[in-house]
């Protein structure tokens, strides 16, 4: 799927609750190293109303 779709439509969501109990760091794992290069080194997670946050991928 992530393959078809690509790594710019995905829409990552999280409470600021959540990002808070969660390391600095978002582990990204697709089960295949091609895909998981198509990421940035970093994603936005929308945490709230008109907020988001950039968050690092770790692979």
């Amino acid at each position: 799927m992530v393959e078809r779709i690509g790594p710019e439509h995905f829409i990552i969501i999280a409470t600021e609750a959540k990002l808070s109990r969660t390391p600095p760091t978002l582990y990204l794992d697709t089960g295949n190293p091609l895909i998981s290069a198509r990421f940035s080194d970093s994603v936005q997670v929308i945490c709230g109303y008109a907020m988001a946050r950039r968050m690092p991928l770790m692979r």
